[in-house]
């Protein structure tokens, strides 16, 4: 349970802005100003490293939207275990699935920067918090954002992101990033890009689950 690992947590604004927070994968500030945040751990050596969680992004029509809750979200995306709607999901362009993998993702677009108001950390994370359960956090990123971030990527070229990230991605990844797992990093960069254009072409808004 998502609970027994992290606290994830809505922060009430007041104490947003006295920085006392309740949690550091999730913070909401005011309305509607919230994001994922990759949360840490420490580990024997006494670096840090992010938790194993899943990351998925989902397209949806705002109005569908509006009139949904993270249950019902939830419920409209389909797990992996159901091989016939995820796939169908994928193929439809409806489903981008980065898997464990968000994280050195998420490194690339940012070259390692924590700050929440960067075009690089919208992609991965970046989002108005939506809702959670006892395993999953949702953001959403409305049609305007959509297009924001979906600009931004237009001006992104992957193979020279993943090159200028390459310290950034190793740390992410705990390991040095070879030759071969940079190309495939770098088609990822461009499927994100994709998925992210298709979206705002039809004016969907993007969620973003972390399954734990």
């Amino acid at each position: 349970m998502l609970n027994e690992v992290l606290t994830v947590t809505a922060v009430d604004p007041h104490l947003a802005d006295a920085r006392v927070v309740g949690g550091d994968l999730v913070e909401q500030r005011g309305a509607g100003n919230g994001v994922l945040r990759a949360p840490y751990m420490p580990q024997k050596d006494g670096s840090e490293n992010s938790m194993s969680l899943i990351i998925r992004l989902f397209r949806l029509q705002p109005k569908e939207l509006e009139a949904m809750n993270a249950e019902s979200v939830l419920a409209e995306v389909p797990l992996k275990s159901d091989e016939e709607r995820f796939t169908a999901a994928q193929d439809a362009g409806l489903l981008l699935d980065l898997s464990k993998e968000w994280e050195v993702v998420h490194a690339a677009f940012t070259g390692g920067s924590p700050e929440t108001h960067e075009a690089g950390y919208q992609p991965v994370l970046g989002g108005a918090f939506l809702g959670r359960t006892e395993t999953e956090v949702l953001v959403a990123l409305r049609p305007d954002d959509v297009r924001r971030v979906s600009d931004h990527l237009a001006t992104v070229d992957p193979g020279r992101r993943v090159n200028d990230s390459l310290d950034a991605m190793a740390s992410a990844f705990g390991d040095e990033i070879g030759e071969k797992f940079a190309r495939y990093l770098a088609t990822v960069l461009r499927d994100v890009a994709s998925f992210y254009a298709e979206a705002a072409s039809n004016g969907d808004a993007v969620v973003k689950i972390a399954y734990s």
